[in-house]
């Protein structure tokens, strides 16, 4: 018996675990920067820039984790857009993503309908989230998984703040493939709904994308 309640005292400890703490967290700067994207919706990205690569959304993936006490969740987007440009050097690339909040997908209906509401995204009053990129580097040398550090404005609910993570980037004469994990503090987004009493939100948030962009 005390063998058995081992185990689930085990099993519990392990489900209950923080899965943002087995990836790299995103730097973040103290002071906000000036919001890139407004209140109300912009459109697609299709103003993108001559010589840009747009992003088959179709082909790729952009998701995120969040957890609480008693586990994790997973989601994504139903629709969003964008697209990269490939510098020489490589200082010189650029990347816009647009995202619809109000697609936001969790793998509960139920927790799909209260993302939406003004707990976390307001999705009414802030339909639109935006990642634009303001720097390239090369990684650090022994920096895991990453090829480059990316720095860049992320605008949620019309706060802005900018966040440098690393990123693995590979090209090819088909195409671009850029693959990024890592974590974001929602609360430095205003997104800081706590949870129940019992079950407690974690404030670290996983994003996770695979995103292809075809040259021809």
């Amino acid at each position: 018996m005390r063998a058995d309640l081992s185990l689930f005292a085990f099993i519990l400890l392990v489900g209950c675990s923080d899965p943002a703490a087995t990836v790299p967290s995103a730097q973040v700067e103290q002071t906000p920067a000036t919001p890139s994207a407004p209140t109300g919706d912009p459109g697609p990205s299709d103003d993108r820039p001559e010589g840009a690569l747009a992003i088959d959304t179709a082909r790729s993936t952009l998701e995120f984790v969040g957890s609480k006490v008693t586990g994790s969740h997973t989601g994504h987007f139903g629709e969003w857009s964008g697209w990269l440009v490939i510098g020489e050097p490589i200082a010189q690339s650029r990347v816009r993503i647009d995202i619809q909040m109000a697609t936001i997908e969790a793998d509960v209906d139920r927790l799909t309908r209260h993302l939406r509401t003004d707990d976390f995204f307001d999705v009414a009053r802030f339909p639109t989230a935006r990642f634009e990129s303001t720097a390239f580097a090369p990684a650090p040398e022994g920096t895991e998984e990453a090829t480059h550090l990316v720095t860049g404005r992320l605008t949620i609910r019309d706060t802005t703040q900018t966040i440098t993570f690393p990123v693995n980037l590979e090209t090819s004469d088909a195409e671009v493939r850029a693959r990024a994990r890592f974590a974001i503090d929602r609360q430095q987004w205003g997104i800081n709904y706590r949870g129940m009493e019992d079950d407690l939100i974690r404030d670290q948030v996983i994003i996770r994308f695979d995103v292809r962009a075809p040259r021809g």
